[in-house]
């Protein structure tokens, strides 16, 4: 019998995977679509002032870079709240931003090459030193969290495992019928 593969058997490395897998393929499709749709532009051709041409290169090169830092700050959120990392049933946590963000830059750069405005590459320079800070930023807190929990872990295992208590002795039966003599003695009711 085969085993049953759902999402919830992945860890967040292979989700992560399997999403960059899919918008690489997007981004792929939408390359490949810009290519042949350049083949039939004039040699004095700009894509940043058509506005499909901009939206298709605006997604080509954002959309993954994108989806890994919502992984990489949805991981560090995760992590410092104590959750398992794991997004179980919570895919829309890692769909939803992504695709809200890629849908809104990508329509913004195709405004912008609508209206005329020659700063798609600019933009993209722009949103890829953005989307990097915060990658650098998620990436030092989660740093900062695994040192810090190495430490407290590694204070805890010098007390770890804690000191068994020392058994008592038995007492000898002779001892036990003292004692439940002497009570019976002192004590009438």
């Amino acid at each position: 019998m085969q085993p049953k593969f759902t999402f919830r058997t992945l860890s967040l490395a292979d989700e992560a995977h399997l999403y960059l897998a899919a918008i690489d393929i997007l981004a792929l499709v939408s390359f490949v679509w810009q290519v042949v749709a350049q083949q039939n532009k004039t040699a004095a051709y700009d894509p940043a002032i058509y506005g499909a041409d901009a939206a298709r290169l605006w997604f080509a090169t954002t959309a993954r870079q994108t989806c890994l830092c919502i992984v990489l700050v949805l991981a560090v959120i995760r992590i410092r709240r104590g959750h398992p990392v794991s997004f179980g049933k919570l895919h829309w946590l890692l769909v939803a931003p992504t695709v809200f963000i890629v849908v809104l830059s990508t329509a913004v750069a195709a405004a912008m090459g609508i209206v005329g405005v020659p700063s798609l590459f600019i933009g993209i320079s722009i949103y890829s030193v953005v989307v990097a800070l915060i990658s650098a930023v998620a990436l030092l807190v989660l740093v900062r969290t695994i040192v810090t929990v190495h430490r407290r872990l590694s204070v805890l295992e010098d007390t770890w495992p804690p000191e068994k208590e020392k058994r008592r002795g038995s007492f000898a039966t002779a001892d036990v019928e003292a004692l439940k003599g002497s009570f019976s003695t002192r004590h009438v009711f």
